[in-house]
């Protein structure tokens, strides 16, 4: 694959419970064709579930950040940092990352990322599984402007 081209839409780092109810509410909704989804966790049972919509699973955050424009990290809070830090020197330049940990600050996602993609911090609650969630979503302050309609449809 040549520098810069990707594969997927959406990489989902983490498919527990919420991420894998965010990615089914988006591929319900026509916003994404599961085709277009690479997704990774450490849980086989995950990944399985994952593959069940149709999407590719691995168990790889470096191959799911070098495939995909967009990637979700739906992770505990309390291991995010680590797994970001880890995928540091993987991020390129107008990539998108979408946080859902609690309680991590985008100060803190920087931290972990570098100064590379752009950051979104998303809080859904678990409506989302019947797309009927309140998300309240908070952009980087350096957030491209243009990317903010295409988070809007992605989450809507």
């Amino acid at each position: 694959m040549s520098e810069g081209a990707v594969r997927y839409r959406l990489g989902v780092i983490g498919t527990g419970v919420m991420g894998r109810a965010l990615l089914n509410a988006a591929i319900r909704a026509g916003v994404l064709e599961a085709a277009q989804v690479i997704a990774s966790d450490v849980s086989a049972a995950c990944r399985h579930e994952v593959e069940a919509l149709g999407c590719v699973a691995t168990d790889d955050n470096r191959e799911v950040v070098a495939n995909a424009e967009r990637i979700l990290v739906a992770v505990k809070p309390q291991v995010i940092g680590t797994v970001l830090s880890d995928l540091r020197a993987s991020f390129r330049d107008r990539q998108l990352v979408i946080s859902i940990a609690a309680g991590v600050t985008l100060a803190a996602l920087r931290a972990a990322v570098g100064p590379t993609p752009a950051l979104v911090r998303v809080m859904p609650n678990l409506g989302a599984q019947l797309r009927q969630a309140v998300l309240c979503v908070t952009f980087d302050e350096h957030f491209p402007r243009k990317m903010g309609e295409e988070v809007r449809q992605m989450l809507g």
